[in-house]
């Protein structure tokens, strides 16, 4: 081979290294880092997809909770008390026939009504009475026994030297009920 061929061939090869070079580094590279880029958001598309299908999977059977729910709550919410007081001096008069107890006074306490969520209210009644402990605390059993949503807010019983047995209870009683701005 002449020099001259040599140096043809020599500059030939440096170009086309130089041209692969320049193809690599401006199309390849970048065409190669997006390619990377797109298979690592595929993968985690993926994996988002396959939650998504999971949770679609479990869907009738949440429905399923839901409603069951759903039922417990209405069922629940039956055995709350209206937003009257003459059922709960039912309630109170029915503890009192199967304890014994006798009262002196049943007081709304009107002015107190705690908002405890938007659909329940807690209103709260003043009961007195003159028994013995054992007959009080037999009323108050069967009180609370009538509904989970009855609760003992205060308990003032006083013993004087001459009362043979029998003292002056104050009971504040507090009931959940419906409120009004369903």
């Amino acid at each position: 081979m002449k020099r001259e061929q040599l140096e043809y061939t020599v500059l030939i090869s440096i170009g086309c290294i130089a041209v692969l070079y320049v193809c690599f580094v401006f199309l390849l590279k970048p065409q190669w880092k997006k390619f990377k880029k797109n298979t690592v958001r595929q993968s985690e598309l993926t994996m988002k997809l396959e939650k998504a299908q999971g949770k679609i999977r479990r869907l009738p059977a949440l429905k399923k909770s839901v409603k069951a729910f759903q039922d417990e709550v209405s069922k629940e919410e039956k055995k709350l008390l209206d937003n009257e007081f003459k059922i709960f001096v039912k309630m109170v008069k029915k503890a009192t026939e199967k304890s014994g107890l006798k009262l002196n006074k049943i007081q709304p306490r009107n002015e107190i009504a705690i908002q405890r969520s938007k659909f329940y209210t807690e209103k709260w009644v003043v009961l007195e009475s003159k028994a013995p402990y054992h007959v009080l605390g037999k009323w108050l059993y069967e009180l609370e026994k009538q509904s989970s949503y009855i609760r003992i807010v205060n308990l003032s019983v006083k013993a004087q030297k001459n009362d043979m047995g029998i003292h002056n209870a104050k009971v504040t009683v507090g009931f959940l009920t419906k409120s009004d701005s369903e």
